[in-house]
């Protein structure tokens, strides 16, 4: 649903910019339609800019081996930008027609990707592609909705796709990333887990929140701000009863400040140099969680 959405609000935005512009302006129809599609992109630029002044702002005093130098900051942002135009642009509202669902490997433990806040499961396509090349293939995705809903609406959602597999195959591993990491954790703290979950991977996940939350809205938006009594509940609740792994970016322009990830009790690796959406992009986080996967189908 929310593919289809933001499909059609491109396209609404692309048709009455360039209408106007057409109008107005006195622009040609195509370049009317390429400067309205400029504008949208030129958008999301300064969005992604914004957001990593705001994290540089907040997130000082990184350890001396997670610093870089200004030619790898370019490249940081410039990467990020691909990675946001990528997923907003191509893989989200394209994310019906290049979704698949293959058939599980019955002797292998499935593994379900959790996607993140304003997100659907065309985020993981090269994900899966990479994980697929490295014999992993036996891996699952969902929608969560609404996008803007209580986090802990989402569990049901999650738990019926763990149990569409785990007959198949045994526990599966989880895999979140940013909001998705705490649907996952949100699902253990509640008791649901009894060996059907080998092990929860997550990706710049604002374990204790971000405070880029406080200049969005939405249901659980507020439940990711510092402080909120729902996070409060959750990091009060009891050790986790599977093994937790925290991959978090030093760089990260979501999560901030990056030591938000950090959570107690759970294996945390850092990398540094890697935006919040290139995570899902990135051959080094992605050979992480590929080693983590495998250490999790091991201890099965």
């Amino acid at each position: 649903m929310l593919a289809r959405r933001m499909l059609a609000g491109f396209a609404m935005v692309i048709v009455v910019v360039g209408g106007l512009l057409w109008q107005a302006a006195g622009f040609c129809f195509f370049s009317a339609t390429a400067a309205a599609a400029a504008i949208l992109v030129g958008t999301r630029a300064a969005l992604v800019l914004l957001s990593f002044v705001v994290a540089w702002w907040f997130g000082r005093g990184r350890p001396v081996k997670g610093r870089i130098g200004i030619a790898h900051t370019g490249s940081l942002m410039v990467r990020e930008l691909i990675a946001t135009l990528r997923t907003f642009f191509v893989l989200h509202p394209l994310e019906p027609w290049l979704a698949g669902t293959p058939e599980p490997v019955r002797d292998e433990a499935p593994v379900v990707l959790v996607h993140g806040f304003f997100s659907n499961a065309g985020y993981w396509r090269w994900a899966k592609q990479f994980l697929a090349a490295r014999g992993i293939s036996n891996v699952h995705t969902l929608n969560l909705e609404p996008p803007f809903g209580d986090i802990d609406g989402y569990l049901t959602q999650l738990a019926k796709r763990i149990e569409a597999l785990e007959s198949r195959a045994g526990p599966v591993v989880l895999i979140g990333h940013s909001m998705g990491g705490l649907v996952c954790r949100a699902l253990l703290e509640r008791g649901w887990h009894a060996g059907r979950i080998a092990s929860v991977i997550t990706l710049g996940t604002p374990h204790h929140g971000t405070l880029e939350a406080w200049f969005m809205t939405g249901t659980n938006v507020r439940q990711m701000r510092p402080g909120s009594d729902w996070l409060e509940r959750l990091n009060r609740g009891k050790a986790p009863p599977v093994p937790i792994v925290s991959i978090y970016s030093y760089h990260d322009n979501i999560v901030v400040p990056h030591t938000a990830a950090i959570l107690d009790g759970a294996k945390n690796l850092p990398v540094r140099g890697i935006g919040h959406l290139e995570m899902g992009f990135s051959d080094v986080v992605m050979d992480l969680v590929h080693s983590e996967i495998l250490a999790a189908q091991l201890n099965c």
